[in-house]
């Protein structure tokens, strides 16, 4: 049976296009490869949450599956609140660690020091850098 890989998607691919954006690398750079986006939904009420731990725990448990993190990179002055959420849940998963790979959507815009940090791949928008990353960490 051919393995599927699933992917948690933070919340800053919901800046605009930027999740069918996503959609369409994946399918770039793992053609034929059974894969699947998980984000939370948005009309999750945990998108209202104020106590951050459980924010945590709501990502933490919808990451279980995931095969890695992806991140939009450079966004995350605007959606830190979610991505140190995010990073904490792939480092310290219960379920186990994730890796984490930072996709910069826009060739002007670098990843900020959290995402560099955090990240084991910080990848350009290309579907081979994509596929050499998700080779190497998966």
């Amino acid at each position: 049976m051919k393995r599927r890989l699933s992917f948690y998607m933070s919340h800053s691919w919901s800046h605009g296009d930027l999740a069918d954006n996503l959609a369409w690398l994946l399918e770039s750079a793992i053609p034929g490869v059974a894969h699947r986006l998980i984000m939370l939904p948005p009309a999750d009420p945990v998108h209202r949450e104020e106590n951050l731990p459980r924010l945590g725990r709501v990502i933490a448990e919808n990451m279980e599956d995931c095969s890695a993190l992806l991140i939009a990179g450079g966004l995350y002055d605007r959606f830190g609140r979610w991505i140190h959420r995010e990073i904490e849940a792939a480092k310290g998963n219960i379920f186990a660690v994730k890796p984490i790979i930072t996709i910069l959507p826009w060739v002007d815009v670098p990843a900020g020091p959290v995402e560099r940090d955090a990240s084991d791949a910080v990848v350009p928008w290309s579907p081979r850098a994509l596929a050499e990353a998700l080779g190497r960490l998966l």
